[in-house]
């Protein structure tokens, strides 16, 4: 349990610092869409919004209300599609 609380606390700390490296949503979207993390709509919702920093903070909003589930799901994403120094080797051990 202590490991999603932490997993949720990285979600606030670093949100600011993802809605501005986040460069595309469509990556994160796809790879949560099929691994059942987002629904069709909540995809959607996300890609309706008109600016770059709107969907990323959509997405982090989705995120923040389904609970450390997704949002681990979401930082496994971000390991795989993301340019190092965004993410660091460690940044999402909580062991």
């Amino acid at each position: 349990m202590e490991q999603n609380n932490n997993t949720v606390d990285m979600s606030q700390v670093n949100r600011e610092a993802l809605i501005e490296d986040i460069r595309n949503v469509n990556p994160f979207l796809d790879n949560l869409y099929r691994e059942g993390e987002l629904t069709r709509e909540e995809c959607d919702i996300v890609r309706s919004k008109t600016s770059r920093r709107m969907k990323a903070c959509s997405l982090l909003d989705i995120l923040d209300r389904k609970g450390p589930g997704a949002y681990g799901a979401f930082c496994a994403v971000l390991k795989r599609v993301c340019r190092p120094p965004l993410v660091r080797q460690d940044a999402f051990d909580f062991s």
